[in-house]
C-alpha cells in the first residue's frame, strides 16, 4: 500500500500519465483508497501536481505537463478537487499560489463551484487571487462564478476586505468595478451589501483603507459616495473619519465628501434588534395580520406558488374578456335604433331564467328579421346599379367626345347604396377634350 502511494506521488510530481494508467492496472483501487468520505484531510495527486512551483521557473511546457496529469484526474476522480491537503488548501488554492494560471482556469471549466471552496481561515481562491493581485483571475472567476463575491472568510471578510487589507489596488478596482457594473437580478442590492460589508470587527473596506493609509482605495471608494456609506461605525463606534485622525490629508477628503465622527452622530434606539422584539410584544391592529400573511406566504412552496398565479391568470383572462364580449353580444348599429349601437344585448336588471330566455329568443328573431332585411335591401340596390350603368354606358357611347364629372354632388356626408347610386348616374356631364380628375 505505503509503495503505491510513493509510486503514485513520483508520477504526480513528474506529470507522467502513462505511469498512472501503470499502477492503476496494477491496483485498480489505488484511487477509491485516497477518496473515502471519511478522509477529509488528505494529500491527492492532483495537490502534487498543483504544487509544482512554476513561479521561480516558469516553463510553458512544464506547465502543459501538469495540466494534462491533473486534467486526467479531475476525470477519474472530480472530488479529489473538493478535498484540502494537511495545509487546509485545495487543489485550486495551490495551482493559484504556484503560478498555474492556466491549470486553475481548467479547473473552473470543469466545476465552477471549486472557486467557492473554503480552505484554511475560510479563504476561498477569490481571496486568494485578491490577495495575491492577480487581476487576470479574478475577472475570470468573477465571470464563471458571480456567486463567489459573496462568500466571507473566518473573519467575515469579502474580497474586498483582503485586497485593501494586502495593498493590492488593482484587485480591489477590478471588483468594485464589477459589482457597480452588475446586471444581474438583484445587482443593486448585491452592491450595497458588498461594498458596505463590515468585517468581524465592523470594518467596512473604508475603514480599512483608512488604517492601512490606502488613499488610492480612499479616493476610489469616495468617488463612489453615491452607494458607499461613509458615516458607518465599527465595534469601536468610529467611523471612518475617526479612524483617519493621523492623517489630515485623508480627514479632508472624508469631512469634504460628507463623513462625520462617531460622537456627532446618534444611534436611532428605534433600529437595534432588543427594540424590535419588545415592539413586536405591543402589536398594532394590523400587525397580526401582516405576521400572518408572512407566515403563509414563507409555507407556500413553489410550485404551490406556479400554481396559484396559473389560476389567478385564467381567472382575469375569463373576466377581461366577458368585459371585452359580454354573453349575448353588443347591438349594431341599426337606423331604426342608432342610440343601441356598441350596448350589451343582455344589459339591465337581473335576469332570470325565463326572462333569460324570452330575451334570447327575442334577440335571435329581431337578428333574422335584420338579416333578412339587409339582404333585401343590397339586392335590390345591386339591381338599381346594373340598370343605371347601363344607360350611363349608352350615354357616353351615344355623346361625341369625352365628357367631365363634375364633384358639386359629392359634398354630403355618409351616402348609401340607393343614394350613392341616384348620384353616381344623375351627374351632369359637359363635353371637354380630356377627362379631369
Amino acid at each position: 500500500m505505503a509503495d503505491n502511494v510513493m509510486s503514485l506521488e513520483e508520477a504526480a510530481m513528474s506529470g507522467d500519465i502513462d505511469r498512472l494508467y501503470a499502477l492503476i492496472e496494477e491496483n485498480p483501487d489505488i484511487l477509491n483508497d485516497l477518496d473515502e468520505e471519511r478522509l477529509l484531510i488528505v494529500k491527492t495527486p492532483l495537490h502534487i501536481a498543483a504544487s509544482v512551483d512554476l513561479r521561480t521557473n516558469p516553463n510553458p511546457g512544464q506547465e502543459l505537463t501538469y495540466l494534462y496529469f491533473a486534467t486526467e484526474i479531475m476525470v477519474l476522480k472530480p472530488s479529489f478537487a473538493l478535498k484540502l491537503n494537511p495545509q487546509g488548501l485545495s487543489p485550486l488554492h495551490l495551482a493559484i499560489k504556484n503560478g498555474h494560471s492556466k491549470l486553475a482556469r481548467r479547473f473552473v471549466e470543469m466545476n465552477k463551484d471549486l472557486v467557492r471552496v473554503k480552505g484554511r481561515e475560510g479563504t476561498t481562491p477569490l481571496h486568494l487571487v485578491s490577495q495575491i493581485g492577480d487581476c487576470d483571475l479574478l475577472a475570470y472567476f468573477l465571470s464563471a462564478c458571480p456567486d463567489s463575491i459573496k462568500d466571507v472568510n473566518t473573519r467575515d471578510e469579502t474580497a474586498l476586505h483582503v485586497a485593501v487589507r494586502y495593498q493590492r489596488f488593482d484587485a480591489l478596482s477590478v471588483l468594485v468595478g464589477w459589482l457597480t457594473g452588475n446586471t444581474r437580478m438583484s445587482a443593486e442590492n448585491l452592491e450595497s451589501s458588498i461594498l458596505n460589508w463590515r468585517d468581524v470587527a465592523g470594518n467596512t473596506i473604508l475603514h480599512l483603507s483608512v488604517i492601512n493609509h490606502n488613499t488610492q482605495a480612499l479616493n476610489l471608494l469616495i468617488r463612489n459616495q453615491n452607494i458607499i456609506y461613509l458615516n458607518v461605525k465599527n465595534s469601536e463606534n468610529n467611523t471612518a473619519l475617526d479612524e483617519a485622525a493621523s492623517s489630515e490629508d485623508m480627514k479632508r477628503k472624508l469631512y469634504k465628501a460628507g463623513a462625520r465622527p462617531g460622537s456627532s452622530l446618534q444611534d436611532d434606539p428605534t433600529e437595534t434588534p432588543v427594540y424590535r422584539l419588545i415592539s413586536k410584544s405591543r402589536p398594532h391592529a394590523w400587525d397580526p395580520c401582516l405576521t400572518y400573511m408572512k407566515r403563509v406566504r414563507g409555507n407556500i412552496s413553489d410550485n404551490q406558488r406556479d400554481a396559484y398565479l396559473v389560476a389567478a391568470t385564467l381567472f382575469l383572462t375569463t373576466i377581461y374578456q366577458s368585459a371585452l364580449s359580454p354573453p349575448g353580444g353588443l347591438y349594431q348599429a341599426d337606423a331604426s335604433n342608432r342610440n343601441a349601437a356598441g350596448k350589451s344585448v343582455l344589459n339591465g336588471p337581473y335576469l332570470g331564467p325565463n326572462q333569460l330566455r324570452v330575451r334570447f329568443t327575442n334577440f335571435w328573431s329581431n337578428r333574422s328579421v335584420r338579416d333578412m332585411q339587409t339582404f333585401e335591401h343590397s339586392r335590390v340596390a345591386h339591381e338599381t346599379r346594373a340598370v343605371r350603368f347601363d344607360q350611363f354606358s349608352s350615354v357616353l357611347t351615344g355623346s361625341i367626345g369625352f365628357y367631365r364629372f363634375s364633384p358639386n354632388y359629392i359634398n354630403d356626408s355618409y351616402l348609401g347604396p340607393n343614394q350613392l347610386g341616384i348620384r353616381f348616374t344623375g351627374f351632369p356631364v359637359e363635353p371637354s377634350g380630356s377627362i379631369q380628375v
